[in-house]
């Protein structure tokens, strides 16, 4: 008695010699049922009813693959878990479940928030969870890698829908507008900011204290650019102070360029510059900050020169 039906979806499952398609409808209070057959009238039958935690919104359902995703307050639950674990080893399951806390934060500060959707977007690898802060006003999306399963955070994206058209990305603002989304390197004509701060890591001597003397970002970008890198130790958040600067020359012209002065066409600039760091701890993680217009700029990883202490922590 009063549980409504929130929203409906297929999921596929491999029954060895075809694929099976079922039918998934989710209700508000937490339960997902799922059906077989193809014709209400005649072959449908319950396959079973599956606690899932409470659906967030009305468009909590997206897919990854064959799998039906839902975003609820366990974290966003693939429902071919839920059909073979119990709710608890389904939260562990969640492909959220590397973002838990952070997710956990987001849904009781705005779980009842119009404007939550999960999304697939294909040709750009990731996928959305569109997180609504404020209602109709402001809002930010998990973004997970879909090959590598890696997580970040988009921010100044204030999206209430997303969708796709000619595989293109699009969303709809708050007031109205429609924008493209993932083109160029500007945000809307302005600076794109950046702030990515790599997994820490005990580099092979767990519980051992470290001088970490200096770290090199090794960045490629397409243009004159500014970045601010540092590092941060036992799980401290202290913002990166070291700046670093590219400066690429106009592109040579061939038959007037100078050789080894002009700068080819079409190839990036190289960043590979050491900053000072001086900080002890027994983890360490690299944080960068990148702000940029116009150009593309490329992470491909971080030396770290560090000195090993001759005692442990205990």
């Amino acid at each position: 008695y009063g549980v409504q039906i929130l929203a409906g979806g297929t999921l596929s499952v491999d029954s060895g010699s075809v694929m099976d398609y079922l039918l998934v409808v989710v209700t508000d209070n937490g339960e997902a049922a799922v059906y077989s057959g193809t014709n209400p009238a005649t072959d449908f039958a319950l396959i079973g009813v599956f606690e899932i935690g409470q659906p967030v919104g009305h468009r909590c359902l997206f897919k990854i693959g064959g799998d039906l995703i839902v975003i609820t307050t366990d974290g966003a639950v693939p429902m071919r878990q839920a059909m073979n674990y119990d709710r608890a080893q389904a939260q562990q399951l969640a492909i959220t479940a590397k973002i838990a806390n952070k997710f956990n934060e987001s849904i009781q500060a705005g779980g009842g928030n119009f404007g939550w959707q999960g999304f697939i977007y294909q040709k750009g690898h990731y996928a959305i969870i569109n997180v609504p802060e404020t209602e109709e006003t402001l809002q930010t999306q998990f973004i997970q890698n879909t090959l590598t399963g890696a997580w970040c955070r988009f921010t100044g994206q204030n999206a209430n829908v997303w969708g796709v058209l000619n595989d293109n990305l699009y969303f709809g603002g708050n007031a109205g507008t429609v924008y493209k989304a993932d083109t160029g390197y500007d945000d809307d004509g302005s600076q794109i900011d950046s702030d990515l701060e790599t997994a820490f890591t005990h580099c092979g001597s767990p519980g051992q204290n470290k001088i970490f003397k200096a770290i090199r970002p090794l960045l490629l970008t397409s243009g004159t650019a500014e970045f601010t890198a540092g590092i941060n130790v036992d799980f401290d958040r202290i913002q990166p102070t070291g700046t670093l600067s590219a400066t690429a020359g106009a592109v040579g012209t061939w038959g007037a360029g100078q050789w080894s002065l002009a700068r080819w066409g079409g190839v990036g600039l190289l960043v590979r510059k050491w900053l000072t760091t001086g900080r002890i701890g027994t983890m360490v993680a690299a944080r960068l900050k990148v702000s940029a217009i116009g150009i593309a700029v490329q992470v491909n990883g971080f030396d770290i020169l560090y000195e090993r202490s001759r005692g442990t922590v205990l």
